[in-house]
């Protein structure tokens, strides 16, 4: 079976992925149920893609690296002298990266983001699957979901879930 590459991320009503200093408490104060199916999710993906200012937010939580059991790519051009054992740093070609990837047996591909790699494989038409969680809360300025270049691109609903105030739609590539 082949292997796609799943943008999993939740939004504002107003498109925003974080404020625009990076915060995500809004997304946090949003009534909702549990995990939203993210353990679901995390189980049908074995491989991570972030970007680097993604990467340094993660680590910045006060917890263990939450991606240690799956193959990690963080996509930069500006990779640290001393990053965390279970990353692997890439610059360049995020089409080579994919296409390598899919060519590997496994599960699905998670890309996490942020805002600027979103833009990269969209415009490189490289999203199979989006799984977008809408939080009912207007924040303003923000990191927006989707910017850049991109072509149109038609997607199928597959699914729509909702957990309490969130809403969830799962669309799949046409």
């Amino acid at each position: 079976m082949k292997r796609s590459v799943i943008l999993y991320i939740a939004a504002s009503l107003d498109g925003k992925i974080a404020k625009k200093n990076g915060d995500l408490n809004w997304l946090y104060q949003t009534e909702n149920d549990g995990d939203n199916g993210y353990y679901a999710f995390m189980k049908q993906v074995d491989t991570t893609i972030m970007g680097r200012t993604t990467y340094d937010e993660v680590l910045g939580f006060d917890v263990p690296f939450p991606y240690e059991d799956y193959d990690n790519y963080v996509v930069t051009s500006h990779a640290p002298k001393e990053g965390h054992p279970e990353v692997t740093f890439v610059d360049g070609d995020i089409v080579h990266l994919v296409e390598s990837l899919k060519e590997k047996e496994g599960k699905d591909i998670f890309l996490i983001g942020g805002g600027n790699l979103i833009a990269q494989f969209l415009e490189k038409d490289l999203v199979d699957e989006l799984i977008l969680s809408i939080a009912p809360v207007l924040i303003g300025e923000g990191v927006p979901l989707f910017s850049g270049n991109y072509l149109e691109k038609r997607f199928k609903l597959s699914e729509l879930r909702q957990y309490k105030d969130l809403v969830q739609m799962h669309y799949v590539a046409e």
